[in-house]
């Protein structure tokens, strides 16, 4: 096993500065979607990270007979100045997401099925881990503003029109190259 990973860390740059990471929310099938991300670090401080996420695959509780897509785009500005990667440290991120959503959004939705939009405005704070220039961690939470119902959007929960708060959090993990 040893020698698989020491064989793909070499051939994708080992020692090199890694500017790039595919990731996945490896958890996001557990509530219902399943998403894939991609960030570029544009310079020594400041990194461009989009996410597409697939609504209605997982875990049936979560998904409701819901199907949807949904995109999280953010530019992360990241704290430390001295990072051993470029990639690893703490970071604020503005994001925004839009989430398209054909169902029920809440666990409580007795209504008809219905296409449903929302978007939100987050800030969210987190840290990001480059293990061994092979693999990335990163977790982090946020909050910021909501356009929509309340309920579950599978890039964010709402409060509701009345309380258009956001709330985000979530783990991923990628391969840097």
């Amino acid at each position: 096993m040893c020698l698989i990973v020491c064989a793909f860390t070499f051939t994708m740059g080992w020692g090199q500065e890694q500017r790039n990471a595919i990731k996945t929310s490896f958890l996001s099938p557990l509530f219902g979607s399943l998403s894939f991300g991609h960030e570029h670090v544009l310079s020594s401080n400041v990194g461009f990270e989009g996410r597409l996420g697939l609504i209605g695959i997982g875990t049936p509780a979560f998904t409701n007979n819901t199907s949807g897509v949904y995109l999280k785009v953010g530019t992360k500005f990241y704290l430390e100045k001295n990072r051993e990667d470029l990639m690893d440290g703490a970071y604020i991120k503005p994001e925004a997401n839009i989430s398209m959503v054909y169902g029920k959004t809440g666990f409580f939705d007795t209504g008809a099925a219905r296409r449903q939009y929302a978007l939100a405005f987050l800030i969210n704070f987190g840290k990001q881990h480059v293990v061994a220039h092979a693999f990335t961690i990163d977790y982090y939470m946020g909050f910021g503003y909501a356009i929509s119902e309340s309920g579950y959007w599978y890039s964010h929960m709402a409060l509701g029109r009345e309380f258009p708060l956001a709330l985000s959090m979530g783990m991923t993990i990628g391969v840097p190259f």
